[in-house]
């Protein structure tokens, strides 16, 4: 699932059709840079000498587009979003870098569904980032968002995010249910940020890649970067265990985290995806 980096209310899109774009609910195109970063964080392919290594490079991905320029998707169109993931396209994880806006019955209830019938029952592994609702560098401390704060009552795995000095990124929320957090840019917008990633292909996008490669970015990040992160580690145990319950891969990745300080800011601690791997 992909989305706006916490434009503030939820405005996220489901495949919806632009006229004279050659788009349409079912088959969704191009200009989508947010969702091509966290896709090649999960995806991109090993040892081909150019732009980033992906955590889980042999996984299929089945994108749902929920956002798309100031289009508002509908409740029930994420919903519907959700429920095509988990039962038609039935993927094994659902990775969301969105989030915002009030509790939505729909969505909770598709969510839900995921993590109760996806994979035959075993449960469709459900990660949400949670948010960029802080500005640390002001003093504000924001929480959690919907649906990442559903991870207090679900298996929905919420996901904070850290900087290359293992301090809470600017942005990352200080209240409300963290599982575990992972590396991120310590600021967060439009071609600002540290993690290297996929780019919209051709000048289109932010132009900032390893070695001056225009494919590539250099520049993601927010909460957004850090839950693809998640997700992989979560694919990656599937290839080894897919009879795993989607509870008990929260479990293990929970577990293996490295402790990083107060649960409060931090959940468990670190991804540490070698530890989720064999506990």
């Amino acid at each position: 699932m992909t989305g706006d980096p916490w434009a503030g209310a939820r405005s996220y899109d489901l495949m919806s059709a632009y006229s004279g774009t050659g788009e349409s609910a079912w088959e969704p195109c191009c200009n989508d840079r947010h969702g091509t970063a966290v896709a090649g964080i999960i995806a991109a392919t090993h040892d081909n000498g150019v732009g980033g290594a992906g955590i889980a490079p042999l996984v299929v991905v089945n994108a749902v587009r929920i956002f798309r320029g100031t289009q508002v998707a509908t409740d029930n169109q994420i919903a519907d979003g959700i429920n095509w993931a988990w039962n038609v396209a039935k993927s094994d994880v659902i990775n969301n870098s969105w989030g915002g806006g009030p509790p939505s019955n729909a969505i909770t209830t598709a969510i839900n569904n995921a993590l109760g019938q996806g994979r035959n029952g075993w449960g469709t592994v459900v990660v949400f980032a949670a948010g960029n609702t802080s500005n640390r560098s002001i003093g504000l401390l924001g929480s959690v968002v919907y649906p990442a704060s559903l991870s207090s009552t679900t298996n929905v795995i919420s996901v904070g995010a850290i900087n290359r000095w293992g301090e809470l990124t600017n942005y990352t929320p200080e209240y409300g249910r963290v599982d575990v957090v992972a590396p991120s840019g310590h600021l967060t917008g439009f071609c600002i940020g540290e993690v290297v990633t996929l780019d919209r292909y051709g000048s289109a996008g932010c132009n900032d890649g390893p070695n001056g490669d225009i494919n590539y970015t250099s520049t993601f990040s927010g909460t957004s970067a850090a839950a693809p992160q998640v997700s992989g580690v979560a694919a990656l145990m599937l290839s080894q265990s897919p009879f795993l319950t989607a509870g008990e891969v929260k479990a293990k990745i929970r577990i293996g985290a490295d402790w990083w300080g107060s649960a409060s800011a931090f959940g468990a601690g670190k991804l540490n995806a070698y530890r989720a791997l064999v506990q």
